[in-house]
């Protein structure tokens, strides 16, 4: 089983966004909607924390938590992947 750090995972999904969004530089506080987010988005960023970090993560988790600091922490209470 993979575990990670809320540290780790806010740097990934922020690593994450930069890529996908094509910025430079992204805040925890900046908004998915604000960038131009929508649900092909969320799902390009869950298929990346799928393969960076071994996450399952429900698109509906990024709809709902549109920063990078919310989503960091509904990340945090994900149940562990199935071995």
């Amino acid at each position: 089983m993979t575990t990670h750090r809320p540290h780790d995972i806010e740097e990934l999904v922020a690593e994450i966004w930069r890529e996908v969004f094509a910025l430079d530089r992204i805040g925890a506080d900046d908004d998915f909607y604000e960038l131009g987010g929508h649900s092909l988005t969320a799902i390009r960023i869950a298929a990346r924390l799928r393969e960076s970090a071994d996450l399952k993560v429900p698109i509906r988790l990024i709809l709902d938590n549109p920063t990078i600091a919310t989503l960091t922490t509904a990340l945090t209470t994900l149940p562990p992947p199935d071995p």
